[in-house]
C-alpha cells in the first residue's frame, strides 16, 4: 500500500553527446587556460631569475666585502698583538707610576705640613709685628672698632649735651641745688667714676701681667695685646664688674639714695660708667684732665668751650677736657665758666672757690638748705705755666681727620714741646680757630 506523502519518482536523465563544435570549443578553452597558467609560471620564473641575478650580484659583493674584512681582520690581529705588547709595557709603567704617586703623596703631605707650619709662623710673626706696631700706639686707629677714641670723644660730648642736662635740671629743680652745686656734683660724679674705672683697669692689667710673667717666664706682649683687645670687645662685663664700686663712690657724693635712683641721675651715672670704662681700656688709655682747679687761669679757648659766660680767665670748670692719651692730642673739649679779669679781682677779696675739682661733696636737701661734706685733697700745682697739649690751629695742614665724615678732628703736634715764644704767640693770638669735636656746639644758658 503506497504512502500518500511519497514524492513521485523523477525521470531518469541521460546526458547528450557533445557535438564536434562543442568539443573543439572545449579544447580551445582548456588550451587557453593552460597557456595562461604557463604564462603566469613563466612570469614567476622570470622574476625568480631576476632575483637570482640580483642575489648573485650581491654574493659577488659579499665576497668582495669578505676579502676586505679578512684583510681588516689580519690588520686587527697585528694591531692586537702590538697592543698586547703595549699593554705589557703600560702595566710596567703603571706599577712605576703607582710608586711615583705614593712618593708624590708623601711629598705633598710633607709640603702641607711645612706650609701649615709656615702659615703659623707667619701668623705669629704678623701678630708679633702688629703688637709691636699697635701696642700703645695712638697714631694707628682701628676703624672697624665702634668704640675707638674718636667715637668715644663724640659720646663724651653727647653725654654732656644730653644726660648731663637732664641730671642738672633734676638736681636744680627737684633737689633744690644751686647751679654751682649741681655743676660740681655732676662734674665730680664723672671724675670719680673715671678714677674708679682707671684704678680697676690698672689693677686688672697689673694682675694679668704678673700671671703672664709667671706662666711664660717673662713678659709676653703678644698675649697681653690679645687680652687688651678682648677686654674691649666684652666691655659690658667690665662695666658690670665695677658697678658695686661705683655705687659706693656715689653714696659718698650723693647723700640721698633717692637722688642716685632718680632716672635722670641714674642715666647720667650709667652712661658715664660705660664711657669712662671704655676710655680707660683703650690702648693706650684715654686721659681725662681731672685737675679742674683753674680759677684765675687764662681761659684757653683751644681746650674749653664757654658755659654761660666768656672772659679772659676761668672761674670754674664745668666739664673736663679729654685727650687721646696722656701727653697726646686733645679729642674732646671741656666746658668752663668764663670771668673778666676785673671780676676776678673782686672775687679775690671775697671767699674764693678753691679746689672744687679735688673735692668730693655730699649734698643733703633739708628745707632748701644745702650742706657740703668736703674731703679736701692736696691741691695740685698750677698748670697754667705748663705747655698746652692743644693749640690754636691756623694752618689746615696741621689738622688730620682720624676717621670718616662727621668724626672728631685729632690734632697731631709735629714739634713738642713748643718753645716759650710759640706759647706766648698762642696765648696772645687774637685769631683762634675753634676745633669742634663730633660736630657738637657749646650749649649756652644751661641754667
Amino acid at each position: 500500500m503506497g504512502n500518500c506523502c511519497d514524492k513521485p519518482s523523477e525521470a531518469k536523465y541521460t546526458p547528450r553527446e557533445p557535438t564536434k563544435d562543442e568539443t573543439v570549443q572545449n579544447m580551445v578553452k582548456t588550451h587557453t587556460k593552460r597557456i595562461q597558467e604557463l604564462e603566469s609560471t613563466n612570469k614567476k620564473l622570470n622574476e625568480d631569475l631576476q632575483n637570482l641575478a640580483t642575489e648573485n650580484k650581491r654574493m659577488h659583493g659579499l665576497e668582495s666585502t669578505n676579502k676586505k674584512l679578512h684583510a681588516e681582520f689580519q690588520s686587527l690581529a697585528t694591531e692586537n698583538k702590538r697592543l698586547s705588547e703595549t699593554n705589557k709595557t703600560l702595566v710596567k709603567e703603571s706599577k712605576t707610576k703607582e710608586k711615583l704617586q705614593q712618593n708624590i703623596k708623601s711629598l705633598e703631605q710633607k709640603l702641607n705640613a711645612l706650609t701649615d707650619e709656615n702659615e703659623k709662623l707667619k701668623t705669629r710673626l704678623s701678630a708679633a709685628l702688629s703688637t709691636m706696631i699697635t701696642d700703645g700706639n695712638t697714631a694707628i686707629a682701628d676703624l672697624s672698632d665702634e668704640n675707638r677714641p674718636t667715637n668715644l670723644a663724640t659720646q663724651y660730648t653727647e653725654l654732656y649735651d644730653n644726660q648731663w642736662t637732664d641730671a642738672y635740671e633734676y638736681l636744680t629743680l627737684e633737689e633744690q641745688m644751686t647751679e654751682l652745686e649741681a655743676i660740681i656734683t655732676l662734674r665730680n660724679i664723672f671724675i670719680e667714676i673715671y678714677r674708679t674705672c682707671q684704678k680697676k683697669a690698672n689693677n686688672d692689667m697689673n694682675s694679668l701681667t704678673r700671671v703672664l710673667a709667671a706662666f711664660f717666664g717673662g713678659e709676653n706682649r703678644e698675649m697681653k695685646k690679645q687680652f687688651k683687645d678682648k677686654r674691649k670687645t666684652i666691655f659690658q662685663r667690665g662695666v658690670q664688674d665695677i658697678e658695686p664700686e661705683i655705687k659706693d663712690v656715689m653714696k659718698r657724693i650723693l647723700s640721698k639714695e633717692q637722688t642716685m635712683k632718680a632716672k635722670e641721675v641714674f642715666r647720667f651715672i650709667d652712661e658715664s660708667s660705660k664711657i669712662a670704662w671704655l676710655m680707660v681700656i683703650q690702648d693706650p688709655p684715654m686721659y681725662v684732665d681731672v685737675d679742674t682747679d683753674r680759677e684765675g687761669q687764662t681761659f684757653d679757648t683751644d681746650a674749653f668751650r664757654p658755659y654761660t659766660k666768656t672772659g679772659a680767665v676761668m672761674e670754674y670748670v664745668v666739664w673736663p677736657v679729654v685727650y687721646l692719651a696722656r701727653g697726646e692730642a686733645m679729642v674732646a673739649k671741656g666746658v668752663a665758666q668764663g670771668k673778666k679779669a676785673a671780676d676776678l679781682q673782686k672775687s679775690m677779696k671775697q671767699q674764693p672757690l678753691r679746689n672744687e675739682t679735688t673735692r668730693t661733696g655730699t649734698y643733703s636737701n633739708t628745707q632748701h638748705q644745702t650742706s657740703t661734706e668736703v674731703k679736701q685733697e692736696q691741691k695740685k700745682p698750677d698748670q697754667s705755666s705748663q705747655p698746652l697739649l692743644t693749640r690754636s690751629v691756623e694752618n689746615t695742614s696741621q689738622r688730620q681727620e682720624i676717621s670718616g665724615t662727621n668724626q672728631p678732628k685729632q690734632i697731631k703736634l709735629s714739634q713738642w714741646p713748643p718753645n716759650k715764644e710759640v706759647q706766648k704767640q698762642n696765648m696772645s693770638s687774637s685769631t683762634t680757630t675753634t676745633i669742634t669735636v663730633g660736630g657738637q656746639q657749646p650749649l649756652a644758658g644751661k641754667k
